[in-house]
Parts: C-alpha cells; sequence; structure tokens
C-alpha cells in the first residue's frame, strides 16, 4: 500500500490544463494471487481549478493481471472518475509488453458501462 500525494502545476497551454495550483493524493494497494494473476487498485483525489472555482475529482480502479510468460502480461480493468453523484465508469482489457527493468508498452480495448464514458476506446500506451 503507498499513499502518493501530488501538486499539479499551472504550466499547461491554455485549454490543456488549469490556471491553478491542484493538490491531490492518490492511495494505492496491490495483491500477488494464486497462479500468477495480481490484483491491484487505486483511489485518486484532486482539488482542482475550474471556471467556477474549486472542485474535487475523484477516480478509483480495480485491476486483476496475470503474466503469459516471457515480457507478456494481461489485464482487466474498471475505471471509474466520479463526479455530481454519478460515475463514468468503463471495462477494459488488454496485453501488456515489458521494455527492460523500468518500461511497458501496453494496448487496451474498452467500452464505457455508465455516465459519460466513451462508448468503445482502442488505446497504446508507454
Amino acid at each position: 500500500m503507498a499513499v502518493i500525494p501530488f501538486l499539479s502545476l499551472p504550466t499547461a497551454s491554455d485549454g490543456f490544463g488549469t490556471s491553478g495550483y491542484d493538490p491531490g493524493f492518490k492511495l494505492t494497494v496491490a495483491r500477488e494471487l494464486p497462479r500468477g494473476f495480481g490484483l491491484s487498485g487505486n483511489f485518486n483525489a484532486a482539488s482542482v481549478t475550474g471556471e467556477a472555482g474549486r472542485a474535487w475529482e475523484r477516480e478509483a480502479s480495480v485491476s486483476l493481471g496475470r503474466g503469459l510468460g516471457g515480457a507478456w502480461g494481461a489485464y482487466w480493468e474498471t475505471y471509474g472518475s466520479f463526479s455530481d453523484g454519478g460515475c463514468d465508469c468503463t471495462a477494459n482489457t488488454g496485453v501488456t509488453r515489458a521494455l527492460g527493468d523500468n518500461g511497458q508498452v501496453d494496448v487496451e480495448v474498452g467500452r464505457g458501462v455508465s455516465g459519460n464514458a466513451q462508448d468503445w476506446f482502442v488505446g497504446v500506451g508507454f
């Protein structure tokens, strides 16, 4: 388990960030499970600057992963962004490939399941 405080600084161009100093924290947990599976989750909260002043943004995710052999892995995840009493929630799955000791690339596909979450999406991350 870890608690990670952070502070977002107002360095972005117009339309790509906020104009204020936005503090927040992340709470992360992970647990190894039998047969090569792992379960992890996180909760993020931040006080962000908006047009109407400050507002709390809250996000949470739960992920189940499994090594596939060598540098390959797979995962299944649910993610939610919570505001105004509702949840913009998604479910997604993907494959990962480790790149050395500290890098990873992943490809995912997912679907929004509630709120204003995007219907279908495909992503690549590094």
